[in-house]
This record gives C-alpha cells, structure tokens and sequence, in this order.
C-alpha cells in the first residue's frame, strides 16, 4: 500500500518534470506555431 503510493507520487513528479520540461523545449514552440500558423 505504502510503496504503490509513493510509486504514484514519484511517477506524478516525473510527468510534471517532463511536461514542464517539454513547454521550455522545441516541441512546445512548434506546437504552439501550428496552433497559430497552421502546418509547417
């Protein structure tokens, strides 16, 4: 019981880091210009 929550919890911090992770890299602007732009 113990040790599936602090999975959750380590996996909850990792999908964070990525996503945040991922809005300051180059995915993040090429998808924020075809949001804005359209297709490249």
């Amino acid at each position: 019981m113990v040790n599936q929550l602090n999975v959750r919890i380590v996996n909850y911090r990792l999908e964070n880091m990525t996503m945040t992770f991922r809005k300051d890299g180059p995915e993040w602007f090429g998808f924020v210009h075809y949001l804005t732009h359209g297709p490249l």
